[in-house]
């Protein structure tokens, strides 16, 4: 569990510090509202897809609401 904090922080940590938007809303992600980002769901944000394996941490290739809160989370407390 550590290790993929320690791993969730480096990839959000990048992520956060290249992105240029405000943080990715998941109920426009979430197309056909289950609940859930898929893979194909996440490529309409290309930050978010292309280090969408290592926001899953739980590895189920979808992403939660508590997943994508996380990354929206540290993006928020790096741009401060």
């Amino acid at each position: 569990m550590t290790k993929a904090l320690i791993i969730l922080t480096g990839s959000l940590l990048s992520l956060a510090t290249m992105a240029q938007k405000p943080s990715i809303e998941f109920n426009v992600l979430d197309a056909n509202k289950d609940g859930l980002i898929s893979k194909g769901e996440a490529q309409a944000e290309a930050k978010l897809s292309a280090d969408f394996d290592k926001l899953d941490l739980n590895k189920d290739g979808l992403l939660s609401k508590a997943e994508l809160a996380a990354f929206n989370d540290l993006e928020k407390t790096i741009k401060n």
